[in-house]
Order: structure tokens, then C-alpha cells, then sequence
């Protein structure tokens, strides 16, 4: 059976489509695979929990499994972790190279490679937005000080009253 990480990988349809929409189909595929916490299905329910906790509840489930690097499915919990904010762990740089490291192994359950080939994807798509957040903000600022300059020089030009407007001058 086909997975939908796989599907969404294959399509390129990832995002946009909701974690939720995910979750749901996933529960689906109860085939069994060796431990339910590496499960892809745990996997994507662990992310899906994570994405909705509070701060305080991420931070909770940072310390809990923090630690969890003896298998493949503990890194995969721990790179998915760092990848979302409001968190002490929080670490989107780090979180990348290890889902990329996880997605890159061929030992590794398909389904899982895909979940963290799917959380690199979302990754790459914000650190984008991010870079390009920054340029307009950059761009926005050099603009205002522009005005302010013109602003400036206005003021000082002879025959300008205090709001900037040429003077009434009779002769």
C-alpha cells in the first residue's frame, strides 16, 4: 500500500496539504511495522501533537525526549522537535541537517525517510519566506530613510514654512 508520505512526496502536493488530512489517513495503514513508537503513523501523530501543543507542553515534550537518540525513530522525534518554535530546543539549522541525514538513509523505513523528507521540505519553504521577510524588511527600511532624508532636506530649503509648504510671500 502506497503511503500518503510517499503520495505527497510524489506529488509535490505537500504543502498543501494539512498535517490533520495526514494524520488522518495514516491512522488508516495499520499494518504492522516492529515498534509502534517508530511507526510512521506514532511519527506523524508525534508531530501533529507537537504542532499543536502550547509553549509550555512543547517545552515538556523537548525534555522528554531530548535524550531519545538510540534509534532512528528517536532522532527523527528529536529533529522534528527542533523544528518547531516555543520551545528551549528549538533549532531549525539543526533540525535540518538531521532530516536530512534521516531522510538520506536507506536503512531506514521508507515511510519515515519521507516524513523527514516531508518536514524539510515545510523547512526549506520557511527559512525562504524568512530570507525573503528580511530583504523586504531591509528594503522597507532603506525606504523610510530615504523619505526622511527628502524629509529633511525639504525642511531646510529657503522659503518653506514649518509644515514644509512654500511660504506666502507677498511683495
Amino acid at each position: 500500500m502506497l503511503s500518503l508520505a510517499r503520495a505527497f512526496i510524489c506529488s509535490g502536493l505537500f504543502p498543501a496539504i494539512s498535517a490533520g488530512m495526514l494524520l488522518s489517513a495514516c491512522v488508516l495503514d495499520a499494518s504492522p511495522r516492529g515498534d509502534a513508537r517508530s511507526s510512521p503513523s506514532s511519527q506523524l501523530e508525534f508531530l501533529v501533537a507537537a504542532m499543536n501543543a502550547t509553549p509550555d507542553q512543547r517545552e515538556k515534550l523537548w525534555r522528554a525526549h531530548r535524550g531519545d537518540t538510540g534509534s532512528e525513530a528517536g532522532r527523527l522525534r528529536i529533529a522534528l522537535l527542533q523544528s518547531l518554535p516555543s520551545h528551549s530546543g528549538y533549532d531549525p539549522a539543526a533540525a535540518q541537517r538531521d532530516l536530512k541525514k534521516i531522510s538520506s538513509r536507506s536503512q531506514v523505513d521508507p515511510d519515515l525517510r519521507n516524513l523527514a523528507k516531508l518536514r524539510v521540505a515545510e523547512l526549506d519553504t520557511m527559512l525562504e519566506y524568512q530570507a525573503s521577510n528580511a530583504d523586504l524588511q531591509r528594503r522597507l527600511d532603506k525606504i523610510v530613510s530615504i523619505e526622511r532624508s527628502l524629509d529633511t532636506a525639504a525642511d531646510k530649503q529657503p522659503g518653506r514654512n514649518d509644515s514644509g509648504k512654500p511660504a506666502n510671500i507677498s511683495r
